[in-house]
């Protein structure tokens, strides 16, 4: 199957099939010359999700392991749909439900979305529109079609982010904090497609999220970290040397965590399992749903847009600050003028969104590394400096949502990598903010207060950072 990776994103194609007897099962793979990996044996029952008879058509996103220590994650999308048996030719013998369920399925080295899931949907209302499943030219056609793009077939962002946004509106923003806090949270509706639109949603508005899942099927898999490195230089002109540089991507999901767009009950032991930190998964089951207190820190309803808590001290966590509900007000506010506007603009749009939580969660990362610095230094050290930048940003992101993140996983991968002084290139500043002047002493006094009186200045100095540090010091003017 290794042979597949080097000539194209799809891995395969499968057509899975719901027997009455036997439940779901693989019927046929393109190309048949290979043999699926052992660890795909929960595959037929993610292409057909529980409750999928309840739908005449639906899509399912799911995460496989993958046999590959470099990549260990393959993207799964698969589109069912029902036929009465009245209009099926060629009918099987042993058929005894009213109906035939079946759905098509593309393996990918990357989550797809947009045209890939356009065609493919395509396809497969082609393919049951024969009225005859014994003929599988349609199927094969699709397949190498796909083949023959090899790698010059790139992954299309097709994730409707703004759609997302305009039914959570603010608590979006909440659900973002609860993934960037490695939570365990369970996303429920009985509708797939529904699932992984708001999970890949939410993923898509954290930079470069979604081409870093290469370890988030497997708890056990951690390849990604050990590549990066911090780097030794800036180019700031040069988009990936700055996303380098402030440390993307984000570690979400590897060692101990996963991410699992839709779950079926055969897996859910893996979230169950002590050896399971964290991790985003959804479900149509309502019995997973009812049992959400036993495994889950938080459940999302995406059929009633809805926040469960298992502990109210995580809610007070992730509840917004004045600034991001004055951010967020601003940022709604442009995106539904844009939907009443009949010409397409780039200002509400989806990548114009992305925009805007691209610069929240800059803001967000050169925040904890100013954050470090003015906890590492005493007052005295800190008044000789001639320019600092305000002290709001750790009110206006929230000091003990700051606090917690610093205490994930993904913090202990990220702050070694990313750089000390990144809040000299990359202000530390809300999105919501707007230049509040005020004498550097006014908010030192302040913020030093603060942090004593949260006990928070206990944290230890490093060295490495008061040697490094490079800001406005009256012997080290920039």
């Amino acid at each position: 199957m290794d042979d597949y990776i080097t000539t194209s994103i799809v891995y395969c194609m499968v057509t899975v099939d719901f027997h009455h007897i036997r439940g779901p099962e693989i019927e046929h793979v393109f190309p048949q010359s290979i043999e699926l990996p052992k660890e795909w044996s929960i595959l037929p029952f993610l292409c057909l999700p529980d409750g999928a008879h309840m739908q005449e058509k639906d899509f399912v996103y799911f995460t496989l392991p993958y046999p590959n220590p470099q990549h260990s994650t393959a993207f799964g999308l698969a589109c069912s749909r029902q036929l009465s048996i009245n209009h099926v030719k060629n009918l099987p013998s042993d058929v005894t439900r009213p109906s035939i369920q079946k759905a098509v399925v593309l393996i990918c080295s990357t989550p797809q979305f947009g045209h890939i899931k356009d065609n493919l949907e395509i396809v497969t209302d082609a393919y049951f529109s024969q009225n005859d499943f014994s003929n599988l030219s349609i199927l094969h056609d699709f397949y190498e079609s796909l083949v023959n793009k090899g790698p010059q077939l790139q992954v299309s962002l097709g994730v409707n982010s703004k759609d997302v946004f305009l039914c959570w509106k603010q608590n979006t923003l909440v659900l973002l904090k609860l993934v960037l806090l490695g939570k365990k949270v369970l996303v429920y509706d009985r509708v797939a497609e529904r699932l992984g639109n708001l999970q890949y949603s939410l993923l898509s508005l954290i930079p470069n999220m979604l081409l870093s899942l290469h370890d988030s099927a497997d708890p056990s898999s951690n390849y990604l970290q050990s590549t990066l490195s911090k780097p030794s230089s800036l180019k700031t002109s040069d988009r990936d040397s700055l996303m380098a540089y402030i440390g993307f991507p984000l570690l979400l999901f590897g060692e101990k965590s996963m991410f699992s767009p839709y779950i079926p009950l055969q897996q859910v032991h893996i979230l169950e399992s002590c050896s399971t930190r964290s991790w985003l998964a959804g479900s149509t089951n309502t019995l997973i749903m009812l049992n959400q207190n036993k495994m889950a820190d938080v459940v999302v309803r995406a059929d009633t847009e809805e926040i469960f808590y298992k502990d109210n001290s995580l809610r007070s966590l992730v509840n917004l600050t004045r600034a991001d509900k004055r951010w967020m007000d601003d940022v709604l506010s442009v995106i539904s003028a844009h939907e009443e506007k009949s010409l397409p603009e780039y200002e509400g749009n989806n990548e114009w969104l992305r925009a805007q939580f691209e610069a929240y969660i800059f803001g967000f990362l050169s925040t904890i590394k100013y954050y470090s610095f003015l906890n590492s230094r005493d007052e005295n050290e800190l008044q000789k400096y001639n320019s600092l930048p305000s002290t709001d940003c750790i009110s206006d992101y929230g000091q003990t949502f700051l606090d917690e993140w610093m205490k994930t996983a993904t913090y202990a991968a990220w702050n070694p990598i990313a750089d000390d002084d990144m809040f000299d290139v990359v202000l530390a500043q809300h999105p919501s903010c707007q230049t509040r002047p005020q004498k550097l002493s006014t908010r030192l006094s302040g913020f030093l207060s603060s942090i004593r009186n949260s006990q928070l200045y206990k944290t230890s100095v490093e060295p490495s950072a008061m040697q490094t540090s490079s800001h406005s010091h009256p012997n080290n003017e920039k």
